[in-house]
């Protein structure tokens, strides 16, 4: 661990050897990092934790009603404890280390003790042997593995792990997945991008700090404003946005990316990744100490796009109005994003345009935040 940071808890099991560190001078229950093997897993820092509550809300925001979840990759269970705050009649989590089990309760500031949560049933398995040997169906399936420099990882990234995944979606069924830009470079997301698309017929991209997530399902994908609205409405999912600064309504649907067609124009020309070839945890482990997210967000904002026609006719135009602006603001932020990825510092051009995108909608809190 860093030498400005204690050891809070350490545990050896087969599977892995689990720690969990802080800052020497921070004692607040958040700040703190999971590490896996060595490998720093997860952080409860700021944008960690955003990131995680977004995954954790992205299945509320379309045209349907999910009841059964799966998430697998417990890690910090900050995503999971995201999910726990909705009405999900059913959530299933799988780690394959005990031990990661053992220490959510470090985390509980952020995962909002979810390990004593009654509709969380948790199962030690690999995620892909629960797949093969569940007979369940699921409303939702969401998972964030490691990252991909770790071997084995790009299994969770296969197209016969998408087929498998499809497989137990129940109609209109939704699966998450995480796409992180930081150790990967433009082609080796391309082909990420590429491996999901060639296996779920309908699919958007979502995008928070330097992290995509792919929605992939078995029926079209459409955004309900009233759905959106009544459900982070709940008072303790509102804080527990509010918390990471996603302030309004606009901030979630802000972190839209990209409807199918720029998916398909992103993706052209990438690899689709299988099981008996899985390259991506070769390639990964060369661009760890690459800084390369700028270079895919550049790619990805030729295909920027707009939320609105997601939402069905008859949607409040004043509502559809405050989302296109926020789109414009965030289209912006993409600008200065990259910079801020790019090098070491926020320079000039960046601080001016996210002013740039405060000038557009004042109420851009990601411009705020950077």
């Amino acid at each position: 661990v860093p030498e400005d940071h204690r050891v809070l808890h350490y545990d050896e099991g087969v599977e892995g050897t689990v720690a969990v560190s802080e800052p020497v001078e921070d004692s607040s229950g958040t700040n703190r990092v999971l590490w896996i093997n060595r490998v720093q897993a997860t952080t409860s820092i700021e944008k960690g934790v955003k990131m995680n509550r977004l995954q954790g809300v992205l299945p509320l925001l379309f045209d349907r009603d999910p009841k059964d979840v799966l998430f697998m990759c417990f890690g910090s269970g900050i995503t999971c404890g995201t999910l726990a705050l909705s009405d999900f009649e059913k959530i299933d989590a799988v780690d394959i280390s005990p031990e990661v089990l053992a220490a959510a309760p470090y985390f509980e500031v952020d995962n909002l003790g979810v390990i004593q949560r009654p509709e969380v049933t948790f199962h030690v398995d690999d995620g892909r042997n629960y797949l093969l040997t569940s007979k369940d169906n699921y409303d939702v399936i969401t998972f964030e593995p490691m990252p991909l420099a770790v071997s084995g990882v790009s299994t969770f990234y296969t197209a016969e792990y998408y087929e498998l995944c499809l497989k137990h979606l129940k109609p209109g069924g939704m699966v998450s997945q995480w796409v992180p830009l930081h150790s990967l470079n433009p082609e080796v997301v391309r082909s990420l991008i590429k491996t999901f698309t060639s296996v779920f017929p309908n699919y958007t991209a979502w995008f928070i700090n330097a992290d995509v997530f792919l929605i992939g399902s078995n029926e079209p994908l459409k955004l309900d404003a009233a759905r959106i609205q009544a459900r982070l409405a709940n008072p303790k999912l509102d804080k527990a946005l509010k918390d990471v600064g996603f302030m309004d309504v606009e901030s979630v649907i802000g972190c839209y990316l990209m409807d199918d067609a720029g998916l398909k124009a992103f993706s052209e020309g990438g690899t689709v990744m299988h099981d008996d070839l899985p390259w991506a945890e070769f390639v990964a482990p060369k661009l760890v100490y690459q800084r390369t997210q700028h270079k895919s967000m550049a790619e990805l904002e030729k295909h920027m796009s707009s939320p609105v026609p997601l939402f069905a006719s008859g949607t409040d135009p004043e509502f559809l109005a405050r989302v296109e602006r926020r789109h414009q603001a965030h289209v912006n932020d993409m600008k200065a994003v990259q910079e801020y990825y790019g090098g070491m510092a926020i320079g000039s051009n960046a601080l001016d345009q996210f002013l740039a995108s405060l000038a557009i909608d004042p109420n851009d809190w990601n411009a705020k935040f950077y």
